[in-house]
């Protein structure tokens, strides 16, 4: 029986053969070199690419362990998503010398999210045809944003190293996903290293690596040079960069894409096309050292939003809101909305589904069906313009499947308060959520098993880890707790509520701000020093932990003169005796031992008092990977029994 868990799921030989008609010619996809590509639906409807390894002795062990254990690490929105795997081992019986004998075989399988799209290779063209520019410029920074997420989002980088147009992948809006992972890499610095065997694809692979068989970013960077090339000028243009000068081929390039806009290409998309080609031709240096880093590159890219932004801002006729945000680099982002839209799609703010700082929430349906939540300021709140603004800001820049979607925003000026008066009417509007808030699912009549509690921490720890490592600049949360980790009917976590979002340099370990948060989630060290850092989020997602493991709220009260911190709570509690001495009462006998104190003691460990003593995201995320896969090995296992735990 396959594990139905909410994140990676472990499915049986016997249920791919179904999904897939015994890995029928019908159901074939896509194949390489080390494995056939078939399409397949699960039971709730969901399609699945399923990857099925050729049977290579020596080398597709390596291949199906390389892509497995990348891939359980990268969450990111530009990484194609592992769905579940499949390692079989068995005997077939099989003649042999005129006798039949029972062989043992063995068969893999990785199960990956289901791209319409395609790959890319299928879209590559010149400029007078095929993809538009917009489409192409979204194709190349997904796949810059992915590739700085491998490198850079951990400790230890991935490097691909297989980077071509046929491993990226595009959804059915074109947002392209770096895939086949098989080749990569995992190495514990940015150094130097070296190899015996050279694997790769020609055309695709530095010289150093050809010649002197080095492994460095800089391998990375320089196929996704041949790739931004492909995707902008098409294989002939490709061709003919070789043997022009770099201005002189910028030059050809621009003006190739200037015929396509009918002479009216404007000087924001014709400042995008320079850009790219010249990014992509020192990408594809010959020597390594003169090629840029892939933060490099996402910077520039980001520099060409900056200059987009602020026109956009200057031009808004509200110059006072924003004048505290003139040096933004991210404008309002989505769809803009005016409050009579508003009052018609919540049916005159018919329902309402939640209440924060800022003011209500409401349900709204649009005009295609589509559920979303729209939270309108009130006029009570403590919050105001810098409050929208950061939290629409900051949702419009960042894109993971672990934090809430921007759809749009409301900054009218026609509503009448409640005084008669015109006022600002500030609303954000985000992709409704139907598995309502964390807070209100650990409080309500249906309890959460231990294995959703630890796939609703991992979600929610993917995305906070995004928000550090991932984002440029980084941002700070500042507001880490239950009620702003938003569930799906599933149980997928997304974190929320970007209104005290904090940006910082890459180069700044801290910042000092106005002290602002949740009591009970608040860091110490933050209230004492006024300095936020990431270390900040840490101890907040500490006190989530700790709510998931005993179902306490941050503050419980004692007695009716007496309140305390989850965290001091728990820490006197298991001062006196054993971890059943705070496990939720719910859970009890339901949940393995280990697995909760594992967690506890990253709990622990997170709600220090002394920022340098907490883990960082990126070791929290890979802390609950390891309580995950302990709870689900022991689940499943026939000697488990719950109830003596």
């Amino acid at each position: 029986m396959e594990s139905t868990s909410n994140t990676t799921r472990e499915f049986t030989l016997r249920f791919l053969q179904d999904i897939t008609n015994n890995f029928s010619q019908e159901h074939i996809i896509g194949s390489g070199g080390y494995g056939v590509v078939y399409r397949g639906v699960l039971e709730n409807g969901d399609e699945i690419a399923i990857k099925k390894l050729h049977n290579m002795p020596g080398l597709d062990d390596t291949q199906f362990r390389n892509e497995f254990n990348n891939l359980m690490r990268a969450q990111h929105q530009n990484i194609t998503r592992l769905v579940g795997y499949c390692y079989h081992q068995g005997h077939e019986r099989m003649k042999y010398n005129g006798e039949y004998i029972f062989a043992h075989v063995e068969e893999r399988a990785l199960c990956f999210e289901y791209l319409q799209g395609g790959s890319l290779d299928k879209y590559i063209s010149d400029e007078s045809r095929g993809l538009d520019w917009c489409t192409r410029y979204k194709i190349i920074k997904g796949v810059c944003e992915g590739l700085n997420y491998l490198h850079n989002g951990y400790k230890d980088p991935i490097y691909h190293m297989d980077l071509k147009p046929a491993n990226i992948l595009l959804d059915k809006d074109m947002t392209p996903k770096i895939g086949d992972f098989g080749l990569s890499r995992l190495f514990p610095s940015a150094n130097t290293f070296t190899t015996i065997k050279i694997i790769g694809t020609p055309g695709y692979m530095p010289p150093e690596y050809i010649e002197k068989h080095e492994i460095t970013p800089k391998f990375d960077v320089f196929s996704l040079g041949v790739i931004i090339i492909r995707v902008v000028a098409g294989d002939e243009g490709f061709s003919k960069s070789a043997n022009m000068s770099s201005q002189k081929f910028v030059r050809h390039v621009h003006e190739n894409w200037r015929k396509r806009f009918h002479e009216t290409m404007s000087s924001h998309t014709s400042q995008e096309v320079m850009t790219c080609i010249e990014i992509a031709l020192r990408c594809v240096e010959a020597d390594r050292v003169r090629r840029p880093t892939i933060s490099d590159i996402v910077i520039e890219l980001n520099k060409i939003h900056t200059v987009k932004s602020l026109r956009q801002i200057v031009s808004l006729r509200s110059k006072q809101a924003f004048s505290q945000y003139s040096s933004s680099t991210y404008p309002l982002g989505g769809r803009r909305f005016s409050y009579k839209e508003l009052k018609r799609i919540t049916n005159n703010f018919n329902t309402v589904i939640g209440r924060c700082g800022f003011g209500f929430s409401y349900v709204g349906r649009l005009e295609d069906g589509t559920c979303v939540t729209v939270k309108i300021h009130s006029e009570t709140s403590s919050q105001g313009d810098t409050e929208f603004l950061a939290e629409t800001q900051h949702l419009a820049r960042v894109h993971h499947r672990n934090l809430v979607s921007l759809i749009g925003y409301c900054k009218d000026n026609k509503r009448l308060s409640l005084f008669g008066k015109k006022r600002k009417q500030l609303s954000v509007v985000y992709e409704y959520m139907d598995g309502g808030n964390l807070h209100d699912r650990l409080t309500g009549k249906e309890p959460l098993s231990w294995l959703q509690r630890l796939g609703i921490a991992l979600d929610s720890a993917y995305g906070l880890e995004y928000l550090h490592k991932s984002c440029s600049p980084p941002l700070i949360h500042r507001d880490v707790k239950a009620v702003n980790i938003l569930l799906t009917r599933n149980l997928e976590a997304k974190l929320s509520g970007f209104g005290l979002t904090k940006a910082f340099s890459s180069d700044e370990t801290s910042i000092t701000t106005q002290v602002a948060g949740t009591i009970g989630y608040l860091d110490p060290e933050y209230f004492e020093t006024s300095r936020v850092s990431e270390k900040t989020d840490v101890y907040s997602f500490g006190v989530v932990l700790l709510i998931l493991i005993t179902g306490q709220p941050a503050i419980i009260t004692i007695n009716d003169s007496e309140r305390s911190t989850i965290t001091l709570w728990v820490r006197n509690r298991l001062s006196k005796g054993g971890i059943e001495n705070v496990i939720d009462p719910t859970i009890q006998g339901d949940c393995d031992v280990d697995s909760v104190w594992k967690m506890a003691k990253l709990a622990l460990r997170c709600t220090e008092n002394v920022g340098l003593d907490r883990p960082t995201m990126t070791e929290v995320v890979e802390r609950i990977n390891e309580s995950l896969l302990l709870a689900r090995r022991q689940a499943e296992s026939p000697e488990y029994d719950s109830t003596s735990n």
